[in-house]
Formats: C-alpha cells, structure tokens, sequence
C-alpha cells in the first residue's frame, strides 16, 4: 500500500469516443466498463492525483468533486520529435 501522502500519475487508455477518428487503436483497449474499477479505486487513494486524458462524461461525473485542470494539447507526435 503506498504511503498517505503519495502522489499518483495516472494515463489511462483513452476512451474510443475521445479519440480521433484517425483508425488508432490501442493493442488492448479499454471500454467504457474496463474503466469504471480504476475509477473506483482512484477515488479511494489518501494522496494527490492528476489523471491524463480527453473530457468525457464517465470521467467527469466518477470525479466530480475533483478539482480539474484542462490544457491545450500540443498535438506533437513521436514523429514531430525526430523518434523513428
């Protein structure tokens, strides 16, 4: 169990809808129920947590007496970066 106090950094898999419709995929994907458990446990931690991803109903009402921060996405891929 991790300490109180802990800070976590959550990246789940995008949900399909919050994607671009670009033919991406992920090797395993997640569906909206795949979701709900890490959710529920998030909820439960004694410490900080930021959660990357796209606005979406599910997240925002699992975690809706959070604070939330949105930011512009850069839009930079790997290929952007000169990654091969």
């Amino acid at each position: 169990m991790p300490p109180t106090g802990a800070f976590f950094y959550i990246d789940p898999p995008y949900l399909q809808q919050t994607r671009p419709q670009s033919g991406a995929s992920y090797g395993h994907e997640f569906g909206e129920g795949d979701h709900a458990a890490p959710l529920e446990r998030l909820r439960g931690i004694k410490g900080r947590a930021a959660v990357s991803g796209y606005r979406s109903d599910l997240y925002d009402q699992a975690l809706a007496d959070w604070r939330r921060v949105d930011d512009r996405a850069k839009g930079l891929t790997a290929g952007d970066l000169g990654a091969k």
